[in-house]
């Protein structure tokens, strides 16, 4: 059997959706001949040792108490100095996060490397971020034992299109593009969750390391209940909003769709865990009185909690970043596995796009007038009681977090030697 190890910050017990992805290769590489070795940060509220290690029959994991990354240390801070803060470990943050003097991996790092002086039968180690900095370990760490290392990017680094400050565009450009290179040069290869992701990070070294995509994907056991949908037609937005998510534009095309048809039933919106201000849920409102839509707005809640809400509306909502590709939703996969009809607007023409067509699950809009009208024939469809759609069940179970580990196995076989 393969041995794997896999360094990530990112590990239940979090409950954080990019601990999903390592979770999902701790649970399933084992069916696939490899054993995985998870190298993570504790998070436990009593930590009494230094290294906790927990061995199951699938995988095993050593919690280290490391530090958290100097970013996140200062992550969300926006008022005086503690914006001041925030600049400076925005700046700071890839020295301190990568050295070896000082900084959360300098225990990560000198743990693997006593772990592998001592154990002779590791095959490969895969680094996933963010933080990149675990990109620096996993290079350092081969380097010295000459083993293997793949990088896995949950998202892109310095090639990334999403609005960021000033600061982080010239440090990209001009200091983390650099160390992004050298540490990808030697990597065996890379994995990321899109084509469009794969073919940006393959141009940072030309094309010298072969890149791959694995999808984040669902877990099955999560949809086998079945929950009863809302008794009125219900639409479903799940997470944060960005700037450059365009809300207003959906919230206001199926309000002007709902005053479009007759003998209409009462239409309701669900925004779990978005920040919306009373205020503007009303300035949506006020020129729609008859509309006869209620916007519900909910908290932050437990993942299973958001997961029964959602899986009772009818169709999920999905609002791509304006102008970007490559970005797939991390609701996206959840909204799958739940065979919920999801809207899409702007469509992406990309990976979203993509994803739900194979589906049979995706309602594009490329304009407000495509939107409105999707929203006119989705509320008519519901009151007239007309047939269910067909979906492709085959092409959702391939999305499953069973089925994308299989790709990620299959990787990694080709890069090493079983022992």
């Amino acid at each position: 059997m393969r041995r794997c190890i896999i360094l990530t910050l990112k590990f239940p017990p979090q409950q954080d959706t990019a601990a999903q992805r390592p979770e999902a290769w701790a649970r399933y590489l084992y069916d696939e001949g490899i054993w995985p070795i998870i190298i993570t940060k504790n998070y436990g509220s009593n930590i009494k040792a230094d290294v906790e290690h927990e061995i199951t029959d699938r995988y095993e994991v050593y919690r280290l108490n490391i530090h958290t990354t100097l970013f996140y240390q200062y992550k969300g801070q926006t008022e005086g100095i503690g914006k001041l803060k925030r600049k400076l470990a925005v700046f700071a943050s890839p020295w301190f996060n990568t050295s070896f003097l000082f900084g959360p991996f300098k225990k990560m790092k000198a743990f693997v490397d006593e772990y592998l002086h001592s154990k002779s039968n590791v095959d490969l180690i895969i680094a996933t971020g963010k933080p990149f900095g675990l990109f620096k370990v996993a290079h350092r760490l081969s380097r010295k034992h000459g083993m293997p290392w793949m990088a896995d990017y949950r998202d892109d680094w310095t090639t990334t299109e999403l609005p960021t400050s000033p600061l982080v565009k010239y440090l990209n450009k001009y200091r983390d593009h650099k160390l992004e290179k050298k540490w990808l040069n030697s990597a065996a290869a890379f994995t990321t969750v899109s084509r469009y992701y794969r073919d940006k990070i393959s141009r940072v070294n030309l094309n010298r390391t072969p890149g791959f995509v694995i999808e984040n994907g669902f877990f099955e056991e999560q949809f086998l209940d079945t929950v009863p949908l809302n008794s009125i037609l219900s639409f479903v937005y799940v997470g944060s909003l960005y700037a450059t998510q365009d809300v207003d534009s959906v919230v206001l095309a199926l309000l002007e769709a709902s005053m479009h048809v007759k003998n209409k039933g009462p239409v309701n919106v669900v925004f779990i865990g978005t920040k919306i201000s009373e205020e503007r849920k009303n300035e949506w409102l006020k020129n729609y009185p008859e509309s006869n839509v209620e916007i519900s707005i909910l908290p932050r809640m437990p993942k299973s909690q958001a997961l029964q809400i959602q899986r009772a509306c009818h169709y999920a909502m999905i609002i791509p970043h304006a102008g970007l590709k490559g970005i797939p939703s991390s609701k996206l996969y959840e909204f799958i596995g739940a065979k919920m009809r999801t809207i899409v607007f702007p469509n992406d023409h990309d990976v979203i796009h993509e994803t739900l067509s194979g589906t049979g699950l995706g309602v594009f809009a490329d304009n407000l007038n495509e939107l409105r009208d999707q929203f006119i024939e989705i509320i008519s469809s519901y009151a007239h009681k007309n047939p269910i759609h067909h979906i492709d069940k085959s092409s959702i179970a391939s999305y499953s977090r069973r089925s994308t580990t299989k790709k990620l196995a299959e990787i990694i076989k080709k890069l090493t030697t079983s022992t």
